[in-house]
C-alpha cells in the first residue's frame, strides 16, 4: 500500500526538525526526536546503542565540538515503507566550516543519512541512524578515512557495509562510554590461562573449559534489559529472547546487540509487528509463521543427533513447531509427525520407524495428554512431554494435560511446561549433542 501522505510529510519534518535544532545546538531536543530503544552510528564512527548514550552525546560535543559546523540543504533521497509502522528515509544535507551568515560558497562536506523510524501512538521517532561523509576517490588514504565499524553487519539500507563508502572524521572523535558490564573478569588468570596454551602445558579444549568457569559476569545493560553475551559460553547456546511483555522496539534493540555479537538469535511467542521492527534493521531476519518465532543467523549446519517432534493435533503445531525450530537452531536434526493423536492410534503406528530412528522425542499434546505415555511405551528414545493449552474447559488450559503427563506410567518421560516448546526443543538440542568431556580434574 506504501506510506499515506500524511506519514510522509510527518517523516520529513522529523528531519527538518534535526537540522534546525543540530544548528540552534540544543542536544535535549535533538535527542528527543529519537524512540526510547534507538542505535546512531554517528559520522566520526562512534557507534551508541541506547537513547542515554545518544543523548549524552549530543550533550558532549554539540556545543562543543560541532559548534560552528552549520547544516543547510537539506533534501530527502527517498522514503519507503518497510512494514506496518516502520520507515526508512534516506537524505543528505550541506555541512559547512562557518556559522557566520555569508556561508562559503562551497560545503565542507555533503553527508548521506539512513533513518529508520518507527510510529507510535501516530508519533514517527527516529530508530536507527546511519550518518556518513562520501570522500572523493583521491582523497580515500588510511590519514584521511577509515571504514565503518563492521559489526553493524549490514547498514540500515541492507548494502553490506563492506561496500559503504569511507567517511572522513570531520572532527575529533569523541571518547565513547564502554557498555556497562557486571564484574569484570579477572585479567591476570586469563593471562595464565592463554600463557598455559601457549607453552602446551593446556589443550584448547582445556583453556575453555576454564574460560567457562571463569568468575564473570560480562552483561550489556540497556537499561530494560541486561543482555547475556557469555551464555553461549556456559550453556553451549546464546540467550533467547521470550516475546511476550516486550515491546516491538524493545525486541528489535535486544536482537540487534545479540546479532551484532554474533549471535544466533530466537525471539519466541512474538509478533508480526515484533518481527517487522527486527527486519528494520536486520533484512535477512526470519519470520516463522507457524512457531510464532523470528530467528536472526543460522545454526553451524552439521547436523549433530536426530529429535523426532510429534504433535497429537493440528492445533499442537504452533507449539511443536517452537520445539522443533529450537532444536534445529541448536544444531539437532529434527523429523516432523504431526496429527498422530489417540483418537486414530493407527496414525501413529504407521510410523514407528520414525520413532526408531531418533535420539529423542519430543510429543506434544493438548485435550487429555495421552500420547506421551503412549509413544514412550513404543521407543527406546528418551521421551520429553510438552503439555499444551488446547482443549475445552475443564482442561483448565494445559492443566488436565500437564497432570496426565506428569502421572503417566511408562518411564523415560520428562515433562515440560505448558506450551514450553522452547524449554523441550532446548532439552531435545542438549541431548543430541554427544556427551560433554569430563571436567578437569576428574579421572
Amino acid at each position: 500500500m506504501g506510506l499515506a501522505a500524511e506519514d510522509e510529510a510527518a517523516i520529513r519534518r522529523v528531519l527538518d526538525d534535526y537540522l534546525e535544532l543540530w544548528n540552534r545546538c540544543n542536544a535535549n531536543a535533538c535527542a528527543e526526536l529519537y524512540d526510547t530503544i534507538c542505535d546512531l552510528l554517528a559520522v566520526d564512527g562512534t557507534f551508541l546503542r541506547s537513547h542515554a548514550q545518544i543523548k549524552q552525546y549530543y550533550e558532549d560535543n554539540l556545543s562543543g565540538k560541532y559548534a560552528g559546523f552549520p547544516a543547510r540543504s537539506f533534501e530527502a533521497l527517498g522514503v519507503r515503507e518497510l512494514g506496518a509502522g516502520v520507515a526508512m528515509l534516506d537524505a543528505t544535507w550541506e555541512v559547512y566550516a562557518s556559522s557566520a551568515s555569508d556561508l562559503p560558497s562551497k560545503p565542507l562536506a555533503k553527508p548521506i543519512g539512513n533513518f529508520v523510524l518507527l510510529k507510535n501512538s501516530n508519533t514517527w521517532k527516529i530508530s536507527a541512524a546511519r550518518l556518513m561523509v562520501p570522500l572523493p576517490r583521491s582523497e580515500r588514504g588510511p590519514e584521511l578515512s577509515r571504514r565503518l565499524p563492521r559489526d553493524r553487519g549490514r547498514a540500515l539500507g541492507g548494502a553490506s557495509l563492506d561496500q559503504a563508502p569511507r567517511v572522513r572524521t570531520l572532527l575529533p572523535a569523541p571518547r565513547a562510554k564502554p557498555a556497562k558490564v557486571g564484574a569484570a573478569m579477572d585479567p591476570e588468570r586469563l593471562r595464565k590461562i592463554l600463557k598455559a596454551v601457549e607453552r602446551g602445558e593446556l589443550t584448547a579444549d582445556g583453556a575453555a573449559e576454564k574460560l567457562r568457569t571463569l568468575p564473570f559476569k560480562a552483561f550489556e545493560d540497556l537499561g530494560f534489559a541486561k543482555i547475556d553475551h557469555h551464555r553461549s559460553l556456559r550453556r553451549g547456546f546464546p540467550e533467547v529472547i521470550f516475546g511476550p511483555g516486550k515491546t516491538p522496539s524493545q525486541i528489535a534493540a535486544i536482537a540487534s546487540r545479540l546479532a551484532e555479537n554474533g549471535q544466533v538469535v530466537l525471539v519466541t511467542k512474538t509478533t508480526v509487528d515484533a518481527y517487522r521492527a527486527v527486519a528494520a534493521v536486520h533484512p535477512e531476519s526470519v519470520w516463522h509463521e507457524e512457531a510464532f518465532a523470528i530467528t536472526v543467523g543460522r545454526a553451524n549446519p552439521e547436523r549433530v543427533g536426530k529429535a523426532s517432534v510429534l504433535s497429537a493435533g493440528t492445533s499442537d503445531i504452533p507449539v511443536a513447531e517452537e520445539a522443533a525450530l529450537t532444536a534445529e537452531l541448536m544444531g539437532a536434526s529434527v523429523g516432523r509427525l504431526y496429527d498422530v493423536g489417540v483418537a486414530g492410534l493407527h496414525r501413529l503406528l504407521e510410523h514407528i520407524d520414525v520413532l526408531d530412528s531418533a535420539d529423542v522425542l519430543v510429543v506434544v499434546a493438548g485435550m487429555d495428554g495421552a500420547l506421551p505415555s503412549v509413544v514412550s511405551g513404543l521407543s527406546r528414545a528418551p521421551v520429553i512431554a510438552v503439555p499444551t493449552s488446547v482443549g475445552y474447559g475443564a482442561s483448565f488450559s494445559g492443566l488436565s494435560a500437564l497432570l496426565a503427563m506428569l502421572n503417566g506410567c511408562s518411564p523415560g518421560v520428562a515433562v515440560v511446561n505448558i506450551d514450553n516448546g522452547f524449554g523441550a526443543g532446548y532439552l531435545a538440542g542438549l541431548l543430541c549433542r554427544p556427551s560433554p568431556r569430563p571436567r578437569l580434574g576428574s579421572p
